[in-house]
């Protein structure tokens, strides 16, 4: 077994990937005889007892490291000695190093990188969509308009031009089709500003609310997008029966325009003609004797 899946095969628990690289600061202190190295790098994804970090260097394996993550748009600090399992090369210039950490990244952290948008705790395969509908949040007093950009078994992800600032509260989704309608509780998780707007990732509060939406979402994820590309072999059959018509078209315009010619005279009828033709070369003859006696 190589190094790699045996340090997957001793995963413990649940390892969530970072959604914002630039919003964490990772610090490798490498212990040395003279003075300590310090290695900046970039979390890439952690679980409660382990991280993934890519490095400019690849460090010696099992010798222990200080690790230090902090978070300053979460206020979180974290440090702790930390055990380099393995490695692989991440490009020409910079390693992925996986380390064991001493001490464990409590529930707490991971939701508090949750709610700041940093954290993709998705263990259901999200369907893309968009979708229009409303929100309305527990305290406030006006409907949202915003717009469904994916939803998953656990929950959904919706896009607005407005924040509400207000993380763990309660909103009503307001979802309808040509034929039905749902309201939907929801819980807010996390949200940030991007440059198209707010976007916010909420929980479901009931195992039934998935399929409440998927009922109306559905339809119209699948439904063939106009101008949409088709597959290959549907192009050519396309192209097959267009180049087949006009060639029907054109057989058709020759048998118009060029005069339908004389059918092949079978042998009886030469040989009629043939005799008919000495009979007549015959009666002239006789004709201009009559008239010439000399």
């Amino acid at each position: 077994m190589s190094e790699n899946s045996s340090a997957f095969s001793r995963r413990r628990s649940s390892r969530y990937g970072i959604i914002d690289l630039e919003a964490t600061q990772v610090t490798i202190i490498v212990a040395g005889e003279g003075e300590d190295q310090r290695h900046e790098g970039i979390l890439a994804d952690l679980s409660s007892n382990g991280v993934r970090v890519a490095l400019g260097v690849c460090l010696e394996k099992d010798v222990p490291v200080q690790f230090h993550l902090s978070v300053p748009s979460v206020g979180l600090e974290f440090s702790c000695l930390a055990h380099p399992r393995w490695f692989q090369p991440r490009d020409a210039e910079s390693w992925w190093v996986g380390c064991e950490l001493t001490e464990v990244i409590t529930d707490e952290m991971i939701d508090a990188l949750a709610r700041g948008g940093l954290l993709d705790r998705r263990r259901d395969p999200r369907y893309p969509v968009s979708y229009p509908a409303i929100v309305k949040w527990e305290l406030g007093d006006k409907p949202l308009d915003v717009e469904l950009v994916n939803y998953s078994k656990g929950g959904i992800c919706v896009l607005s031009q407005e924040g509400s600032g207000l993380l763990s509260e309660r909103v009503m989704l307001q979802v309808a089709s040509y034929n039905r309608d749902a309201t939907i509780p929801c819980r807010v998780m996390w949200q940030r500003k991007t440059e198209a707007g707010f976007v916010a990732g909420c929980s479901f509060t009931g195992a039934e609310d998935f399929i409440k939406l998927r009922e109306i979402v559905a339809p119209v994820q699948n439904a063939p997008k106009v101008g949409a590309t088709q597959p290959q072999e549907t192009r050519k059959l396309h192209f097959f029966i267009l180049i087949l018509v006009f060639l029907l078209l054109a057989v058709k315009g020759i048998e118009l325009l060029v005069p339908v010619r004389l059918a092949p005279q079978s042998e009886s009828s030469k040989a009629m003609d043939g005799s008919s033709l000495s009979q007549l070369h015959e009666s002239v003859g006789q004709a201009e004797t009559r008239r010439d006696p000399t």
